[in-house]
């Protein structure tokens, strides 16, 4: 991230067209009572009610698949009353015909084209899914004609296609839910509204009057959700229940460089680039340390300021010497913990008054107070004597204060919150681009969860659900440490200019000095020609190919 800046004139409100309600932003429409907008779930609710049709389309075509629909829907509609009609489109409605209803229709088209291309087309699904309604128009052996595996082959493209409500296959499905609801009168279409041609999508599907038709049969399609509320149609549950014992779960395989993809050399280079990173830092720390004003009178602001320096760079000093905390994950847990003590930094050192950093003094006493009552309380109602387990977190405090002087404080330290310190120390960039951002992966939300502890499922009879990704790390990432060494950089110069040395300020910082080493293909070509460095690195690999090897044979000892 380079050095913030901050331009007015193009500054806007963030979340500017939403609606705030209480603490929750909310895009207009979803507050606006004249917009009855909800959302709907395809995946969930709406392609297990189509899925048949989809099937029909891969086995007969679009044209064919439509007159078969339509078919079964007026021999149905002749068979039931008024009262008993429905949308034969929907499988829900198939699980509350009584199954001599369906027998009946199956003989009354037997030897028909349609019939023959319903029965072909639908097998598989019949197959898999026990409570399948439609199992009443096969005979036993119909069924067992089949194995499962080919059941699977079968019907394993069409439920990948299916998953994704724009993909060609679901579409036409949709397409016949809208032609046959309407010829059969289970749709009704306003008054002037043209009728939509939907043989678009197989003739010309990119057209430009294509997509528009393919808009409008999917709002149509969405209406099922609500007939779904409206009808207690329950399928879908059925579905993805049966659904779930098909196959094993099989997670997402994700080309990406992970830490165990760098080479032996790589890590020697590595510990070479690093070694040069800590001499350079070691003698600005020494000028810190030998020039920054000395208060001995009042000495906690000097304390804590350079406190949070040394907290920065000791962060920092962990996560790039490591390149197992290089992740994508972690990068931004040691992101947000540095930009944290970067923004206290920058606001005490700017703003801070003698008031302040008693402050931020008492609330770090106070927290240890806080804990030292908690683990008080526990250990007395476990009948535990105080004499046991000493006084805990006393003695520190006791060396600061005494315990009965210290306020305990369980909201901000400096009474404000940290964007406003940021934004008052010219750090809102910083908060909004860095600190907001991985607040996520620090406090595990699902976005964070999603992203690098959860893999999409491939086995396509699951639904694209996501699995535990617990075998591995997450995939590396330059996000963490180039951030959190500019960070470092910008505070260790501030501190310089504070002790005086502004002049010994390097013109390229160590921590940029050592991303650009990190990255300098050429200089990493020139470390492998060095015959000491190439025997350490075959010797590695040797021992982490042995120690692999030790790890199968015990895992393969433990199975037996």
């Amino acid at each position: 991230m380079k050095e913030k800046t901050n331009n007015a004139k193009t500054k806007r409100r963030v979340l500017h067209d939403h609606v705030k309600i209480k603490s929750t932003f909310y895009p207009a429409f979803l507050v606006d009572p004249r917009l009855p907008v909800g959302e709907v779930s395809w995946r969930d609710n709406i392609m297990p009610e189509l899925l048949w049709l989809a099937l029909l389309v891969e086995s007969c075509g679009f044209k064919a698949a439509r007159d078969c629909a339509y078919n079964l829907a007026l021999a149905l509609n002749d068979l039931c009353g008024k009262e008993e009609q429905a949308n034969w489109l929907l499988t829900s409605n198939y699980v509350k015909l009584p199954p001599a209803r369906l027998k009946a229709v199956a003989r009354r088209l037997a030897g028909t084209k349609p019939l023959y291309g319903l029965k072909k087309a639908l097998v598989p699904l019949i197959r898999l899914y026990p409570s399948c309604p439609f199992r009443s128009l096969y005979e036993a052996d119909e069924i067992a004609a089949l194995t499962e595996a080919e059941a699977i082959e079968q019907m394993a493209p069409v439920m990948a296609e299916c998953l994704y409500r724009c993909n060609k296959l679901p579409m036409l499905a949709q397409a016949i839910y809208h032609d046959v609801s309407v010829a059969s009168g289970s749709l009704s279409l306003y008054k002037g509204m043209p009728f939509h041609n939907t043989e678009l999508l197989v003739d010309a599907p990119d057209s430009a009057e294509a997509q528009e038709v393919g808009g409008y049969i999917r709002c149509t399609a969405s209406m099922i959700e609500q007939m779904q509320k409206q009808f207690s149609l329950t399928w879908p549950q059925t579905f993805w229940t049966e659904s779930g014992k098909i196959g094993q779960c099989r997670p997402q395989e994700v080309e990406a460089l992970y830490p165990g993809s760098f080479s032996q050399f790589y890590h020697l280079y590595l510990v070479e680039c690093f070694g040069r990173y800590n001499d350079r830092y070691s003698q600005l720390w020494e000028l810190i340390i030998l020039n920054y004003p000395l208060e001995i009178y009042k000495p906690v602001r000097r304390e804590i300021l350079l406190g949070l320096l040394c907290r920065m760079y000791r962060l920092v000093v962990q996560q790039v010497s490591f390149p197992v905390n290089w992740t994508e994950d972690f990068g931004q847990i040691y992101v947000r913990m540095v930009a944290e003590s970067y923004i206290y930094y920058s606001w005490l050192s700017k703003n801070g008054t003698p008031e302040d950093f008693a402050k931020f003094y008492e609330h770090g006493l106070g927290q240890q107070k806080l804990v030292m009552e908690h683990l008080g309380n526990y250990f007395q109602e476990h009948g535990i004597k105080e004499d046991e387990c000493g006084n805990i977190g006393a003695d520190f405090l006791k060396n600061h204060k005494m315990p009965v002087f210290v306020p305990v404080n369980v909201g901000n330290p400096l009474g404000k919150n940290l964007r406003e310190l940021a934004e008052e120390c010219g750090c809102a960039e910083i908060y909004a681009l860095l600190y907001g951002p991985c607040s996520s992966a620090v406090h595990g939300m699902y976005d964070t969860l999603d992203k690098h502890y959860l893999r999409t499922c491939v086995n396509p009879f699951h639904g694209g659900h996501r699995i535990p990704y617990f075998w591995y790390k997450s995939p590396v990432s330059d996000f963490g440490i180039a951030n959190c060494l500019s960070l470092v950089d910008w505070a260790m110069a501030d501190a310089l200019k504070c002790a005086g040395r502004g002049k010994d300020i390097p013109e390229e910082m160590p921590g940029e000095v050592f991303l650009q080493e990190l990255n300098d293909e050429t200089a990493f070509e020139k470390f492998k020609q060095n015959p000491t460095f190439a025997d350490a690195a075959a010797s590695a690999e040797d021992f982490v190919r042995r120690r692999n090897e030790e790890n199968a044979q015990s895992a393969q000892g433990r199975t037996t």
